[in-house]
């Protein structure tokens, strides 16, 4: 069976005594495209980048403060256990999308101008195909919340 193995160093970069870790690198990622997304929403809405940036320093500060604390109360968290899996399905997802945009691009140019009909067939093919892709990267992935469904079509398939 294909696998592919995921084994890279948690920690991207040394200075000094400092490391800095890849969830650390995701985390500072995803407040940046908040920020970016909060941005761009309080603007549309006649507010302001100053107030956009105060609520930010909001969700940084109850972000640091709530992984510290919670990691005090009940030990180690394993927030980048969790990281690591929302990239390896973030990167499956990705894939999957790329194919299921593949089928409609190549529908389209068989059939031409798509009906409603073809609309329906697209979007069922993509999904199938988008679907495949996904659930076999998270599998080479090893997206451990997959075994219990991975183990279920593996004991129908063995059965037939």
């Amino acid at each position: 069976m294909l696998r592919l193995v995921w084994n890279i160093d948690p920690v991207l970069l040394h200075v000094g005594p400092f490391q800095l870790r890849w969830y650390g690198l995701l985390f500072a990622a995803g407040i940046l495209a908040a920020y970016r997304a909060g941005v761009w929403s309080f603007e549309r809405a006649g507010g302001s980048r100053e107030e956009a940036s105060q609520l930010l320093s909001y969700v940084v500060a109850g972000t640091i403060i709530g992984e510290f604390w919670l990691r005090s109360r009940l030990g180690p968290l394993g927030t980048g256990r969790m990281l690591r899996t929302l990239l390896k399905t973030l990167v499956a997802c990705a894939w999957g999308g790329a194919g299921a945009l593949l089928i409609l691009i190549w529908l389209q140019q068989t059939l031409g101008a798509i009906s409603t009909l073809g609309a329906w067939v697209a979007l069922f093919l993509g999904t199938a195909v988008g679907g495949v892709i996904m659930f076999g990267l998270m599998v080479l992935l090893r997206v451990r919340e997959l075994d219990a469904a991975k183990q279920r079509i593996t004991r129908l398939v063995r059965r037939h």
